[in-house]
């Protein structure tokens, strides 16, 4: 894929891309958000590769859910799942 054809696809400009990619410019969400819509993969896949366990399927219902936040939003919803996660993980012995 050409970098214009990527640039259309996810409505990010050439020269964002091109900072991104030779680690001038660091990622915003606004872009990772247009990224996980407009290429409609997770931001896990996104920001770790290969690395991203593609069997948890509740990252596609995720990502449509967090791709309109605003920074303050994803912030709250960041804080959040950190909270719930600590919580979940401290109480694992219950939950089974």
């Amino acid at each position: 894929m050409t970098q214009d054809v990527f640039a259309d696809t996810t409505q990010i400009k050439i020269k964002t891309i091109s900072l991104i990619e030779t680690g001038r410019r660091r990622m915003g969400i606004d872009t990772l958000s247009k990224l996980i819509v407009n290429l409609g993969v997770p931001a896990e896949f996104i920001l770790f590769g290969h690395r991203f366990n593609k069997s948890r399927k509740n990252y596609s219902k995720i990502a449509p859910l967090i791709a309109d936040c605003n920074a303050v939003e994803m912030g709250m919803l960041c804080d959040m799942i950190a909270l719930w996660k600590s919580h979940l993980r401290a109480n694992r012995h219950e939950n089974k």
